[in-house]
């Protein structure tokens, strides 16, 4: 675990560190820790600490912050510092809806315009590959798989605002997701619906496509809500 928990924030006046880092850096560094829960919800956050340990001033760990309050991985409280943000069942419900609108477009777009035979390397992925990070418990290396798929129907559907609307969900979503891949049983019924949702896509079916993208989303979302003791 990390230490940079806290007591409450540091009083005025405290010296700023030299920068060695900048704030996109800064930002990268405590969003990794967000998603793998190094930073647990609702874990306080101190500057001097972050500024310390990573060798950035106070003021860009401020905007870092205020960069990760903004996607909703953080939130800030007037004089009390921050605090990772605690994803529950009404944030889970509101988010799996509109991912579920916007992915199933995604899938149909992305099955429409893509060329034959464009995913047949995902689809052997999904095969041996995916089935033997799960069976191993590598579910590291099966949410790199599951990125791969997203990031190359997100490029196959070539639409500018939708890869916008996409990327404003995106590290809740990868907050959401690292957590289920790890919840009893769900990792193995995702690679049933992922392979579905390729063999649609290599068939050119963008229909059945965008239908099955949205199962396996309202799949993960009733996942969550399930175990959601655990997970938030």
């Amino acid at each position: 675990m990390s230490n940079l928990l806290s007591p409450p924030e540091d009083p005025p006046g405290t010296p700023d560190a030299p920068d060695r880092r900048s704030v996109a850096e800064v930002v990268a560094i405590l969003r990794q820790r967000i998603v793998t829960r190094i930073l647990a919800p609702g874990a306080r956050i101190r500057e001097r600490d972050i500024a310390t340990e990573l060798g950035a001033s106070r003021a860009v760990i401020r905007d870092a912050l205020a960069t990760l309050a903004q996607r909703h991985l953080v939130k800030r409280y007037p004089n009390r510092g921050a605090e990772v943000a605690r994803l529950g069942r009404a944030e889970i419900l509101s988010l799996y809806e509109v991912r579920e609108g916007v992915e199933g477009l995604c899938a149909r777009l992305a099955t429409e315009r893509a060329p034959p035979g464009h995913w047949a390397d995902l689809v052997a992925l999904f095969g041996a590959p995916a089935e033997a990070a799960i069976e191993r418990h590598a579910f590291d290396i099966y949410v790199g798989y599951i990125v791969q798929l997203d990031n190359r129907m997100i490029a196959a559907a070539a639409n500018p605002d939708l890869e916008e609307l996409l990327g404003a969900l995106a590290d809740r979503s990868a907050v959401l997701a690292r957590r289920s891949v790890f919840l009893p049983g769900r990792a193995a019924q995702g690679l049933v619906l992922h392979r579905a949702t390729l063999d649609a896509m290599h068939r050119r079916d963008a229909v059945a496509a965008e239908q099955i993208k949205r199962e396996n989303l309202r799949l993960a979302r009733d996942y969550l809500i399930r175990f959601e003791e655990y997970v938030v």
